[in-house]
């Protein structure tokens, strides 16, 4: 191999001891800016228990929540990471590199897969994995690595048999369980079809639908017919069903109508088929409902998020605008007996949309404002984007707080990159991580490469 004045593998680790840092409640200012090397930029940016873990393209870098400071790094000079994801108990950092050129006719792409301590960033190991890349037909998928339990890493495929859902132990890439089909009366000449996937700890929850075998075409799917919803709950490292919730319904087969969510805050997961009419929120590990009351079919209001004692709900105020300069936006904390804690009424400009880059803090409603502009030339509509703002309401003011953050976050009122499936929006440029709520830099020629950090 030629001599390089570069090494390869870009690589440090953490040996000191950090005070891990609460959530904030709130922010007041814009406590760090952290650029990323010249020769790589920032694609995306998760949480881990000491602060923000970022992304970059060709690795990850961890930092200190409450200054921004770096603790470890883990980069291939000269590769491009595939993904990186953080195990549901949030010790290990994965990340994946191409390792080969895909297979056309199998669908499958040879990945490294390399396993990192989440608190000091050593290597934990390494093992080549067979990522799937074909989709099928009838229902939305995960990314490659999007699912990791505490064990595993976990991945739909489709089969001659049907469709399973299989977990590879994270070690060495070995194969811990596959689900492909359930038992029960009934359930005779049905197939599985998974919806929805997420994980929590040491649990895996499903849910899908048993629907008659024999249907082979999306066409088939929209005629009235008997099926199932699925709602079932596996331990992580051997799969084992340790719950289930079932629904027989005659309708047609809306596959893709169902959201899951798994909220840490309670020790809970959320699922809807809105369609159908169903709704539960229910103990992740016994599988035991939680609540009696329906936060997100019978309300007109629409869940955003979770805070210490329920869910925060956010409901536009149509009514009590006169003027069209502005409208109201009511933001209410109701624990998980349906009763309401505290109520914030906020006032918007008539460019923020519904829930869109709304995150919700235990003590303030933060709206990050992209500050953009549209305008028109000869070619049609054109938009531009001055520095984001984030705009805070707190529980206890009137007066909204406005901080610069410095960045720009070049995207369109409407989408906040909240990713399809989940049941509360999530906005991908604006995470609450240990120590600061962090936004990220996203440039129109993709080449972002700031991190800020907002700390009480």
């Amino acid at each position: 191999m030629p001599w390089s004045p570069w090494p390869r593998v870009d690589h440090t680790v953490f040996e000191g001891t950090v005070t891990e840092p609460e959530v904030p409640e709130t922010v007041t200012s814009l406590g760090w800016t952290w650029e990323s090397p010249e020769e790589a930029n920032v694609v995306e940016v998760g949480a881990l228990s000491t602060g923000p873990l970022v992304t970059v393209s060709d690795g990850v870098i961890a930092l200190r929540g409450d200054t921004g400071e770096e603790l470890w790094r883990y980069r291939r000079l000269g590769e491009r990471v595939t993904d990186v994801n953080v195990t549901s108990d949030g010790e290990r950092v994965v990340m994946a590199y191409a390792d080969g050129d895909p297979d056309e006719e199998t669908g499958i792409s040879p990945q490294e897969l390399v396993l990192l301590d989440a608190s000091t960033g050593a290597v934990d190991g390494t093992h080549t994995a067979e990522f799937f890349l074909g989709r099928g037909s009838f229902f939305p998928l995960p990314r490659d690595l999007d699912l990791l339990s505490d064990v595993g890493r976990i991945d739909h495929r489709e089969e001659d048999q049907g469709s399973a859902l299989v977990s590879s132990d994270l070690e060495t890439g070995e194969e811990m369980w596959r689900i492909s089909s359930v038992e029960g009366a009934g359930h005779e000449g049905r197939t599985l079809r998974f919806e929805n996937v997420r994980t929590l700890g040491g649990m895996v929850v499903v849910s899908g639908i048993l629907m008659d075998e024999t249907i082979e075409s999306y066409d088939e799917t929209l005629v009235d017919q008997d099926h199932t919803f699925l709602l079932f709950g596996l331990d992580s490292g051997t799969g084992e069903e340790l719950w289930r919730h079932e629904a027989d319904l005659f309708s047609n087969l809306d596959l893709s109508s169902s959201k899951l969510g798994v909220w840490p805050e309670h020790e809970a997961v959320a699922a809807v088929a809105r369609a159908q009419g169903l709704e539960w929120i229910l103990d992740l590990v016994t599988g035991e409902p939680l609540t009696e009351e329906e936060f997100f079919l019978e309300s007109d209001a629409s869940v955003i998020g979770a805070w210490a004692d329920g869910l925060v709900s956010e409901r536009v105020l149509w009514e009590e605008r006169s003027d069209l300069e502005e409208r109201e936006y009511e933001y209410t904390y109701t624990d998980l007996s349906g009763r309401a804690q505290d109520t914030l009424i906020v006032g918007a400009p008539l460019e923020r949309p519904r829930s869109s880059f709304v995150r919700p803090l235990e003590k303030a409603i933060v709206w990050l404002d992209v500050n953009g502009t549209e305008y028109a030339n000869a070619w049609g509509a054109l938009s531009s984007w001055d520095t984001a703002l984030l705009v805070v309401t707190e529980k206890a003011t009137d007066e909204p707080l406005v901080l610069d953050t410095g960045i720009k976050v070049e995207r369109d009122y409407e989408y906040d990159g909240s990713p399809d499936g989940t049941l509360v929006p999530d906005p991908a440029f604006m995470i609450a991580v240990p120590g600061a709520l962090v936004i990220r830099e996203n440039l129109g020629d993709g080449g972002a490469r700031h991190v800020v950090g907002l700390v009480p």
